[in-house]
């Protein structure tokens, strides 16, 4: 096995990282072909643009991917194999190199199978080229992926990553000490249940029933997306480490959301859609209750709205996220540093060096 031979990372966090630079390429190419494009227009001329260069990496298949997967199998060749020249540390430094060569190879492949995707879509007869493609993309990622196993930073960054980890999740729990007591789903249903019947009551009467049902439908549905999209943005607030995240998910994401209801309000009036004055009512409610549970201050919210908001739930579930990390940042932090090698004095390595000779003898 390649892990008890190298030091290697798992393959779930290889993946994650070639999906993330997938993703980075794939945003960059979008936004030169629209730039390139213009605005009058452009959507359609930056489709087109895209099914061309589609056509033409369709036709250059056949060695592209030949190349690539004759790349990516010496290079594990080598990195398995033994054949990396110098020391340990050489060979640590040049199997990283070539992970992360690989993980390079296998976004610009994904890049490959997005453009000839649109090709196909625009040209249906083609699409019989991916029962071909698709294994063969499967091969080039899978090796991949294997190679990226090796990118692993020297034994001194990891340690000081953990540690940096330990003590930033640590002081995070300092700030979730007030929390709810009551499980997730139950507060959670609790909450939907509650402000969902309370909105759809002041929506009613509506004359046929059919068309109560569906109401109550789409006021519980809207109650449990706003929890959710709730959910999501304060644990992300109380548990990210980076600043720019805590951003974008425990602020932009909620504003987006009140902004996109507040937009679809509108759209409606401006389309002619004449809406009863209980509608206003009702969506105000829906807005109060749901900024109330799901970002009420749990300094100065009583133990008994605590308890039963989402805000004081989600700190729970931050906890239990954070207390997991902690102890998995301990965890790594004392196996890497029992991993460092010990330099003891000259007499004490003269012991060691003796006391092997004699196990060997």
């Amino acid at each position: 096995m390649v892990s008890e031979k190298f030091e290697t990372r798992s393959v779930k966090e290889t993946a994650s990282e070639t999906a993330l630079i997938s993703s980075l390429m794939l945003i960059c190419l979008a936004l030169l072909i629209f730039g390139l494009a213009g605005s009058d227009d452009g959507g359609a001329r930056a489709l087109e643009w895209t099914a061309s260069a589609g056509k033409l990496l369709y036709g250059q298949l056949e060695w592209t991917l030949g190349v690539y997967i004759t790349t990516l199998l010496a290079f594990y060749a080598v990195s398995i194999g033994g054949q990396v020249l110098g020391g340990t540390v050489e060979a640590a430094n040049t199997r990283r190199v070539l992970g992360f060569i690989a993980e390079l190879m296998a976004a610009a492949t994904l890049a490959l199978v997005a453009f000839v995707a649109v090709h196909c879509w625009q040209n249906p007869a083609n699409w019989a080229v991916f029962i071909i493609l698709l294994p063969v993309v499967g091969i080039i990622l899978f090796l991949a992926l294997q190679l990226g196993s090796f990118l692993v930073p020297d034994l001194e960054i990891r340690i000081a990553l953990a540690e940096s980890t330990r003590a930033q999740a640590r002081e995070q729990l300092a700030r979730v000490r007030r929390r709810s007591r009551r499980s997730f789903w139950l507060v959670f249903g609790v909450n939907a249940a509650a402000i969902g019947l309370g909105v759809f009551l002041l929506m009613l009467p509506v004359d046929v029933g059919d068309s109560a049902f569906l109401l109550w439908l789409l006021c519980v549905g809207l109650v449990t997306l706003m929890l959710l999209t709730t959910a999501v943005a304060s644990h992300g607030r109380l548990t990210f480490r980076d600043r720019e995240a805590r951003i974008f998910i425990g602020f932009l994401l909620p504003s987006f959301m009140y902004l996109g209801l507040a937009m679809a309000v509108i759209g409606l009036i401006v389309g002619g859609v004449a809406l009863p004055p209980r509608a206003g009512l009702a969506l105000t409610v829906l807005i109060v209750a749901t900024v109330t549970t799901g970002y009420w201050r749990r300094t100065q919210a009583p133990r008994w709205f605590l308890d039963w908001s989402m805000q004081g739930v989600t700190a729970k579930s931050a906890a239990r996220s954070l207390t997991k990390e902690y102890v998995k940042a301990v965890r790594s932090s004392r196996e890497l540093k029992a991993a460092r090698p010990v330099r003891g004095n000259l007499p004490r390595r003269l012991f060691d060096g003796l006391r092997a000779a004699v196990r060997q003898g």
